[in-house]
């Protein structure tokens, strides 16, 4: 072959190659530039460059929604369904994570010249002033073509030939995808917010754990970092500002909860010129400095919010009195009262500064509690997890004698939620299986001495002293009028121990399940209908029966893993007890704290003082 043809040949190779990745990039579309016909998977897209992603998304769906929150990272935290509900309105939250001020008064730009935007929730940080306009021009981070106003013939072909890595990552991930969301899937379509659904179902109670699990908080340290960049900063805001006021659109500025510690980095005066220099241009929440940002469990870490900080300072700013707010959380700093407000701060980056994660003092907004476990209550023990009336009795005696005041699950979601007050020894007694002891022998000694349990019962064996539809024996159980006697006594509560999710190996045929974890070879789609359909049998069986609602679960066996706990806490569960023996601390406004909750499993070999003992550890 002669060099002519050589070379023709070798162009139209390479050609062709061109025109594979362009058709690849095109019906894949790794990014969503061009409508994700072929997946409709913007989760994926948004994860790979929210920048543009979001953008193409809203261009298809501008109709849904007429108000957006714009910020970096921690603006997922702001509940879009709380705005609209104070705002009657439709938001979407087009953050994009790393985000500067010129991506945030572009993106404005681009939002009220495009829509009829009723609302802008605007969330600042530290990190505004201390870079700008960092685009790299990596796919990954640029701007979407309408909003930067850049050439839309140079953004489209960087994307219709970019590398065919993200084509082929994108199918990979899509054959791979869970229920769950991974790393390349983030994001919720709807609403644009993080898919923070495994975090929010994290135990999150022993700050020690915590902490070990998150370095993030116990290495934050390097050189002060200068906010160099304040000018620009203010000049971006300003013009957001006067473009609100022109279309009439309510812009909201919020500076977010800044971890405490995050401040030994800055230099406290010039914190001080950014935010008296943003009251001049605007009113502004500030929640940067309060008693709830020196708390790492109010973070996923130190520079991301968790929701319910978030979902508070919503709150705070609409006055939602249904909620407890910590006094000293979030303030409306305008020009008139912002020079005072710092001056009153004194030197925060001083205070951060001595600060050190894991000695914070949370007695103001923890509280310990206790669970205490038992099963089947005979008029005899047989040494081990069955227990005599005689000592059972001298258990929940000496309980009170010791100053404990048996409380309920439904005490402790209201100390969480709206911070009623916990008595100061409070403990929590259950029962799992729901045997009729409970009901026979237990009962009437907790009526005694007015003490509250809850009952976690096995739905399958409610009123059966055989196991299910066999002729096998098994402890008898309390039938559901029985239920209904000791819950409308208000001293007993019945909750969920599954349905039929407890089944014992020797008495079933075929497949059994020992607990609520997917069997082996299971299909992810399969299990979860089963565990949401036993969920939702285990709970009309109970609510029909005693008229109280089911909030709490107790794990057969007190196995778990992310996934149960996920699908437990979307079906409206509140809280949720395992076997692993320790004592929980529960938190004021995080509802995580309500999950996995360690119990101490009683049996008849421990006496009341060693009860004790056992309890009063940390």
């Amino acid at each position: 072959m002669d060099s002519k043809k050589w070379l023709l040949s070798f162009a139209g190779a390479g050609l062709l190659v061109a025109l594979l990745i362009v058709l690849l990039n095109l019906a894949v579309d790794p990014f969503g530039v061009f409508g994700d016909r072929l997946f409709g998977w913007h989760s994926s897209n948004a994860t790979m460059n929210p920048r543009t992603a979001k953008i193409a998304y809203l261009k298809e769906n501008f109709d849904k929604y007429d108000s957006y929150l714009v910020g970096s990272s921690s603006t997922a935290a702001y509940s879009v369904e709380k705005l609209n509900h104070y705002l009657d309105a439709s938001f979407y939250n087009a953050f994009a994570y790393g985000s500067d001020m010129h991506d945030m008064e572009a993106t404005v730009r681009y939002l009220i010249k495009k829509d009829q935007v009723k609302n802008i929730v605007l969330s600042l940080s530290l990190s505004c002033a201390a870079g700008c306009d960092w685009d790299t021009g990596d796919l990954t981070g640029i701007l979407h073509a309408d909003v930067d106003g850049g050439s839309k013939f140079l953004f489209y072909a960087k994307y219709l030939f970019a590398n065919p890595r993200y084509s082929f990552s994108k199918i990979y991930n899509y054959l791979n995808d869970t229920y769950l969301p991974q790393a390349f899937d983030v994001f919720l379509e709807d609403t644009g917010a993080y898919d923070k659904s495994v975090r929010d179902a994290e135990p999150i109670g022993d700050l020690g754990e915590y902490l070990a699990q998150n370095s993030s908080f116990t290495q934050i340290g390097g050189e002060v970092q200068s906010l160099d960049y304040i000018d620009e900063y203010l000049s971006a805001l300003k013009s957001i500002v006067e473009r609100c006021r022109e279309k009439d659109v309510n812009l909201i500025v919020i500076f977010e909860p800044t971890y405490t510690e995050l401040f030994k980095k800055y230099d406290w005066g010039q914190v001080c010129e950014m935010l008296e220099r943003t009251a001049e241009l605007t009113d502004f929440w500030c929640f940067s400095f309060n008693s709830v940002c020196e708390e790492p469990r109010y973070y996923y870490d130190i520079y991301h919010v968790r929701n319910p900080l978030g979902e508070l300072a919503i709150s705070r700013i609409f006055g939602d009195g249904s909620k407890m707010i910590p006094q000293d959380f979030g303030v409306l700093l305008t020009a008139e009262n912002v020079s005072a407000y710092l001056a009153g701060l004194g030197d925060i980056s001083a205070h951060a500064a001595a600060l050190s994660a894991g000695r914070v003092d949370d007695s103001g907004y923890t509280a310990r509690v206790p669970i205490l476990l038992y099963h089947h209550i005979d008029r005899e023990g047989d040494g081990g997890a069955i227990i005599s009336q005689k000592l059972f009795e001298e258990h929940i005696k000496s309980l009170r004698e010791a100053g404990y005041t048996a409380v309920t699950f439904t005490d402790l979601i209201q100390y969480v939620e709206k911070g009623k007050a916990l008595p100061e020894k409070p403990i929590i007694i259950t029962f799992d299986d729901g045997y009729l002891s409970n009901y026979e022998i237990a009962y009437p000694i907790l009526k005694k001495h007015n003490m509250k349990a809850t009952i976690f019962a096995i739905g399958v064996s409610v009123g059966k002293s055989t196991y299910k539809d066999t002729d096998i024996p098994i402890y008898p159980h309390f039938s559901a009028s029985q239920a209904a006697e000791m819950v409308s006594s208000g001293l007993i509560s019945i909750q969920s121990h599954s349905y039929d999710m407890h089944q014992h190996a020797g008495y079933e045929e075929g497949t059994v399940r020992k607990n609520v974890l997917k069997l082996e070879g299971e299909r992810e789609e399969d299990y979860i209908e089963h565990f949401r359909r036993d969920l939702e049998l285990s709970r009309a069986e109970i609510e029909a029966a005693t008229g109280e609602p089911v909030y709490v679960f107790s794990f057969p066996h007190g196995e778990c893993d992310t996934l149960s706990g996920v699908l437990l806490r979307e079906s409206g569960i509140k809280a949720t007890v395992t076997t692993v023996e320790k004592n929980n601390t529960i938190i004021k406004c995080l509802p995580q704290s309500l999950y996995e909750l360690g119990r101490f499993n009683v049996t008849e070999d421990i006496s009341p003082e060693e009860l004790l003992e056992k309890i009063s550890k940390k």
